[in-house]
């Protein structure tokens, strides 16, 4: 039985990191596991972290912040073992951090998703919520609907080098790790994404999802009826979903202290 909590990453206990380091080197190529792991429970917020017993099988790492007035919930590092039992974690991780947002704030109230991916099913899965996106590969010439608060949002993030199409150079090679091999998608969506970053996975992509409950999640719900978790699921207080955890903290850039690079975004591996 697959179990998920949601914990405060700068508390994590040892087996806990160890786990979550070991589901990490078996998602991304990277010669300190443990470091990367550290960098990112020291610069984003909260993990979700997905058992199966006592061993960890997926975590996401995720914050929630206020960027001018607006509620960002900022998608980062992911990963999860390559056994097929455990294919489809990072939606649901989706949809639980969605269902606990919405249901704090009013349904006529625009939330949104943010972070960077290196991946086709990262981008689907931030796509799949509906509403404005960018950059959105299915439409390359459309402009950016957010103007100058989608780069406000990436400075607060930590991500200090995306373009105006919303690609952030050598991604992977600048956070010191790479992506494992991945099969060319079979989905349009997925193979406009290649199209869009030019082949090249290094280069991540600086993704903004917008989230009206009123409008869009009916038919994101509607579409993973199927899929809405049925495993036990609980948050880093014992607190059934959709109770929040804690209070929203004060915005702060997710940047690693001394010299390290920021480390932000949906680097997700399936």
């Amino acid at each position: 039985m697959t179990t998920i909590d949601l914990l405060p990453s700068r508390s994590l206990d040892e087996p806990t990191r160890s786990g979550v380091a070991h589901v990490f080197a078996s998602s991304f190529q990277a010669a300190e596991p443990g470091r990367v792991i550290d960098r990112y429970a020291r610069a984003v917020d909260e993990i979700f972290v997905a058992r199966e017993g006592d061993d960890v099988v997926g975590f996401q790492f995720f914050q929630r912040r206020r960027v001018a007035g607006r509620t960002v919930l900022h998608f980062s590092l992911a990963g999860r073992l390559a056994d097929p039992r455990f294919r489809g974690l990072q939606a649901r991780f989706g949809h639980l951090l969605i269902r606990r947002a919405v249901l704090r704030i009013p349904p006529w109230r625009p939330v949104f998703l943010a972070g960077v991916t290196n991946s086709p099913r990262s981008y689907r899965n931030m796509r799949a919520v509906g509403g404005r996106c960018f950059p959105d590969v299915l439409a390359p010439q459309r402009a950016n609907p957010f103007g100058s608060w989608y780069a406000d949002t990436a400075a607060h993030l930590g991500v200090t080098t995306v373009s105006d199409r919303g690609l952030v150079p050598d991604r992977m090679r600048d956070l010191g790790y790479a992506l494992r091999s991945e099969p060319a998608p079979a989905h349009p969506t997925g193979q406009a994404y290649d199209d869009y970053v030019a082949g090249n996975r290094d280069d991540g992509l600086f993704v903004v999802v917008e989230l009206l409950p009123v409008r869009d999640l009916p038919p994101y719900l509607l579409a993973r009826l199927p899929g809405i978790p049925r495993q036990p699921t609980r948050d880093g207080t014992g607190a059934p979903p959709g109770n929040p955890a804690a209070a929203e903290k004060p915005a702060a850039a997710e940047k690693p202290a001394a010299a390290e690079k920021p480390a932000v975004g949906g680097e997700q591996a399936r």
